[in-house]
């Protein structure tokens, strides 16, 4: 599929869907290279700069669509961003919720019981041993930006007319999962910093 219809990118710079602003298929593995020359293209053609001497309903359409056009790439580069904004985009929200996830209950257990043990001491063999326990959290997070893409994958597969609903509750719970580690990471860090470690 070409990029251009005659010279320029077939979009819709005022739609509330990300893939029809930057004139990408909706689909969600995305092409990186597409995104990116879609998004510099069309940033070029939206600028602000280059609609100084228009009208006021021209320049203030010229700022609106810039605002589309940078957030649209914003979340479709980003595959976490991408993966909530399509669960929204199909009326599901991904909840703030403070339960566990089951895949993950036991890391988050034994990480919890050794940070709380070096807050409390600060001994430099706990210390290794969070740092070895982060290197963990890492892998399963890369685990599951894997599983994100074969689920992006599968998705685009997913044949016309078929349920959508347990792959966005799969989606759910695998971004949910993610932001878990996330957070665990972040915490991790913090209180590797807090110490000095």
């Amino acid at each position: 599929m070409s990029d251009t219809l005659r010279g320029e990118i077939v979009h819709n710079p005022d739609s509330r869907d990300h893939f029809e602003v930057l004139g990408l298929p909706r689909r969600l593995v995305v092409d990186q290279d597409q995104l990116s020359r879609h998004y510099y293209r069309l940033s070029r053609t939206y600028h602000p700069d280059f609609h100084q001497k228009g009208t006021p309903a021209e320049r203030i359409a010229s700022l609106r669509r810039t605002a589309a056009v940078n957030d649209a790439h914003k979340t479709l580069r980003d595959p976490v961003a991408r993966g909530r904004w399509w669960l929204e985009s199909h009326g599901r929200k991904l909840g703030d919720s403070p339960q566990v996830p089951p895949e993950l209950a036991m890391l988050v257990l034994e990480v919890q019981e050794v940070l709380e043990n070096l807050r409390q001491s600060q001994d430099s063999a706990l210390a290794e041993q969070v740092h070895a326990r982060n290197d963990e959290i890492k892998d399963e997070l890369n685990r599951r930006m894997e599983m994100l893409e074969d689920h992006f994958a599968r998705w685009d597969a997913l044949p016309e007319g078929a349920s959508p609903e347990p792959l966005l509750d799969e989606l759910a719970a695998l971004l949910a999962e993610i932001s878990y580690l996330k957070t665990l990471r972040r915490d991790v860090d913090r209180t590797l910093e807090s110490v000095g470690a």
